[in-house]
């Protein structure tokens, strides 16, 4: 019963946490983060995995601080890195245990940037951390969820950061594929009725 609702956690954690990825105002990042590193804490919690539990606790202080915090402390970022160390310390038992705590630094130094965009793209390096440690420990599920995380990212950042519009992209290539349109009249017209749909149009 006990990994059952641990799982209910976990799957929690991922959905807000992919959420704020998907934010532009990096106050909502840091608010969906909130959430979602509270459900992995108790995730870990319920599991009795106290390693894991107290690195997502550290990340949740993390990301409160910042939350609260609209100007720049060298000494919070130093508070910060120094309890992150000291956990790593306590919670260490071989050499793959120090990835978490990498994870968790390259968490504090994107999290610190005011760049959204740097944000992103440093969640995908610390995903990639995490991936190495949960492939050692044998923690697939976790490599799942890190490997979404990277994918939701990468959406977000094309999405949000290089203003890609995807609707408009996939309907055009649809068009091309199914209908041989002429690209000059899809610029003309990204959504295109169905009454040009005549020979003139087609190759």
């Amino acid at each position: 019963m006990n990994f059952l609702i641990s799982q209910i956690f976990g799957v929690c954690g991922l959905v807000f946490f992919i959420s704020s990825m998907q934010q532009k105002n990096k106050r909502k990042i840091l608010f969906y983060q909130i959430i979602s590193f509270f459900f992995y804490s108790a995730q870990y919690l319920i599991i009795k995995a106290y390693p894991g539990m107290i690195l997502f606790v550290v990340n949740m202080i993390r990301c409160i601080i910042f939350y609260y915090t609209t100007k720049k402390n060298k000494y919070t970022f130093i508070l910060l890195i120094m309890l992150s160390s000291v956990c790593g310390i306590i919670t260490y038992n071989n050499l793959f245990d120090i990835f978490p705590v990498i994870a968790s630094f390259l968490s504090i130094l994107f999290t610190w940037q005011s760049n959204i965009k740097i944000l992103r793209e440093g969640q995908i390096i610390t995903s990639i951390t995490w991936i190495i440690y949960d492939l050692f420990v044998k923690a697939y599920v976790a490599v799942i969820s890190e490997i979404i995380i990277i994918f939701a990212s990468v959406f977000a950042i094309l999405r949000i950061d290089y203003n890609k519009d995807f609707k408009k992209i996939i309907f055009t290539t649809y068009l091309k594929i199914r209908f041989r349109i002429d690209s000059n009249v899809i610029s003309l017209s990204p959504f295109l009725p169905k009454k040009i749909r005549k020979k003139r149009y087609i190759r």
